[in-house]
């Protein structure tokens, strides 16, 4: 059920429905004990707010949190890339590749990740996983 809140959550930040994904990210939290993805959602959507401070706390928090448990390169994926650190977007993006997180079967097509499309990087990463 958190997933099903945080997926809405993403689809209501990307169509710029703020308070509606922010509502759809405490709910995900509040039923997963506020897991990685979660988070990384949260600051996903604080950056696309301007509001960098609270999206770097949740960077912060997942850095933190990485100490002690696992955190998918993609939950640092999600919010680098809404902060505009594409470099550090990329070397996350590299890590998720390496550990052959699922999730990159989406890259070609994630919108999340609109904003290194232009990036030669990130190009030569879709031609070596074949889905330039």
């Amino acid at each position: 059920a958190s997933e099903n809140h945080r997926v809405l959550a993403v689809a209501y930040a990307q169509a710029g429905m703020y308070d509606d994904a922010e509502a759809s990210f405490e709910e995900a939290m509040a039923l997963s004990v506020r897991s990685v993805y979660a988070v990384a959602g949260l600051g996903y959507l604080y950056a696309l707010r301007g509001q960098k401070r609270e999206a770097e706390g949740t960077l912060a928090e997942l850095q933190t949190r990485a100490q002690t448990e696992y955190v998918s390169p993609v939950a640092l994926v999600t919010v680098h890339v809404a902060l505009g650190n594409i470099d550090d977007a990329l070397t996350w993006l590299r890590r998720a590749h390496e550990e052959r997180r699922g999730w990159m079967a989406y890259l070609k097509v994630e919108p999340l990740l609109d904003p290194l499309r232009a990036n030669m990087e990130f190009t030569k990463l879709l031609q070596a996983m074949q889905l330039n």
